[in-house]
């Protein structure tokens, strides 16, 4: 059975239900990209990672700079952000020397799950696939997806591949099962829905720290982020009053940089 840990802070873990059984040893959830990152740069053990959803590829950079990373291939479904991707970090001679390789490819795992092992064999095309339980899986297909589409994913993953790790972002996902879990650890008897059934022990972690914080942020202190024609989002638009260079902008306006919906700005979104 698998072990589910919900963490919404670098140094508070809480111990959370178990999904439904599989072979996976540990699944980590968590709310937002500040908490996803920082532990993406902190994994020490699983030296084969597999990325679903690098996007612009701000957690990749953190991936590969890890000196105990070895293998890395990143799942995109765009062309323009793969390509993005690519030019960005191949070849790899500015990574640790233990990095051996590093690939992109065009695979949506989400509608074929039947293509997770495979991206095993492309982790070192040149030899046989590495254990399961070495290899890492970093899933990011969009914080504000629902998660009735991330949970079959994370299924898919422990059923097909049964990996060391799974670390997931999810926003919607993590707050479900927070709640089931304050449900069954305030009832004597156990409580059940669609995510778990389980009583536990412990406190909830409290919601993330508040987002008033990114929006203090310098525009330019955001990532870049390109909307799915490769144009990047314009930062002025979407953290500050206006963009000075109004429809002379050659970046993409009435896209939030946030979420990517469309008609209004990361400033009023987070």
């Amino acid at each position: 059975m698998s072990t589910i840990w919900l963490l919404h802070a670098s140094n508070n873990i809480s111990h959370a239900t178990p999904l439904p059984p599989s072979n996976t040893h540990t699944i980590v959830i968590v709310p937002e990209t500040d908490n996803f990152r920082y532990l993406a740069s902190q994994i020490t053990t699983f030296p084969h990672i597999i990325e679903l959803g690098p996007s612009t590829g701000e957690t990749t950079s953190l991936i590969l700079a890890n000196s105990s990373t070895t293998n890395y291939v990143g799942c995109e479904v765009g062309k323009e952000m793969l390509q993005h991707l690519r030019s960005r970090f191949l070849p790899h001679t500015q990574s640790p020397p233990s990095l051996q390789s590093v690939r992109f490819e065009e695979i949506n795992v989400v509608n074929n799950p039947n293509l997770l092992p495979h991206i095993l064999t492309l982790l070192q095309p040149s030899s046989l696939p590495p254990a399961p339980s070495s290899v890492a899986f970093m899933v990011d297909i969009g914080g504000s997806e629902p998660a009735s589409k991330v949970l079959p994913l994370i299924f898919s993953i422990s059923e097909r591949v049964s990996p060391g790790l799974i670390l997931v972002k999810n926003r919607e996902l993590y707050w479900q099962l927070a709640k089931t879990r304050a449900s069954s650890s305030s009832s004597s008897s156990s409580s059940s829905s669609s995510l778990s059934s389980s009583s536990l022990d412990g406190e909830i972690p409290a919601p993330p720290p508040p987002q008033k914080f990114k929006k203090r942020l310098h525009p330019l202190k955001q990532p870049l982020r390109l909307a799915s024609d490769g144009t990047p989002i314009c930062r002025f638009w979407n953290y500050s009053d206006k963009c000075k260079k109004g429809d002379d902008c050659e970046f993409k306006h009435n896209l939030c940089h946030y979420c990517g919906g469309e008609g209004h700005r990361a400033i009023d979104c987070i």
